[in-house]
């Protein structure tokens, strides 16, 4: 009895005992250690709730993803979840602080926002999905259970929930930008559709009508000018000849 206490057996049978409830008390932990966080540096309780969201559906998802391919849930595969869990909330706070940072109204915002983020959260997921690839092609089960198919379902959930239904979500009811003073839902133009002009300076201030009223002033003194000197030189001659010899 001694002997299988303390052997290999009741270490690995252990990793089984209140699994799922430390599972629910780690995600609990993490929800408080990020909702709190964002509600007060965003000043926004809507930011919190959809990072809150994006993880809770990340968490259902990489789980379900375990019934799907056949893997016992263990203390083999509660690790890859949790680093799931981190990898989606990393992308979707990326995702919603891009977001935030944008004016306009929802969509445009959320189509920016994506146009924005999409290079780099592709670019490290599929980095991770190469380096995974080649694991399916192993002959030891365990490891192509564990290892491969566990980090491509976290890859596949790192890549969807922040590209794919962050935005969405964004686009419907996403927190507005505080700085702007405009509320959500205006057409209010903005930086992200006007193209650069180039306007010359008279033209681009509000003294348009001085400018211009300045300009007929000079034009107008110069010609004066032009004909004082014209008519001068037109009566030297006429008094030459009307003077005198």
């Amino acid at each position: 009895f001694e002997t299988f206490v303390y052997g290999f057996i009741f270490g690995f049978w252990g990793l089984y005992v209140n699994l799922r409830q430390n599972l629910a008390l780690l995600c609990g932990c993490i929800l408080v250690g990020i909702v709190i966080p964002i509600a007060i540096f965003h000043c926004s309780l809507n930011a919190a709730f959809l990072i809150a969201l994006c993880m809770i559906v990340g968490i259902f998802q990489v789980f379900g993803s375990f019934w799907v391919l056949g893997i016992n849930f263990n203390g083999y595969s509660l690790v890859p979840l949790v680093l799931s869990i981190a990898i989606v909330v990393q992308h979707s706070i990326f995702v919603l602080h891009s977001f935030i940072g944008l004016v306009n109204d929802r969509k445009k915002r959320a189509k920016k926002t994506l146009s924005e983020t999409f290079p780099a959260i592709f670019s490290s997921v599929f980095s991770l999905f190469i380096l995974i690839v080649p694991l399916a092609f192993t002959s030891i089960p365990f490891i192509r259970s564990y290892i491969c198919f566990v980090f491509l379902s976290m890859s596949f959930t790192a890549f969807n929930i922040p590209l794919l239904l962050l935005p969405c979500i964004l686009s419907l009811m996403g927190p507005r930008n505080f700085d702007s003073g405009c509320e959500d839902g205006d057409e209010s133009e903005s930086e992200l559709d006007v193209e650069p002009t180039f306007i010359p300076a008279p033209l681009a201030t509000n003294d348009f009508k001085q400018s211009n009223n300045y300009t007929r002033l000079t034009l107008h003194s110069q010609d004066t000018q032009m004909t004082e000197l014209a008519n001068r030189q037109y009566d030297v001659p006429q008094d030459r000849t009307n003077s005198p010899i």
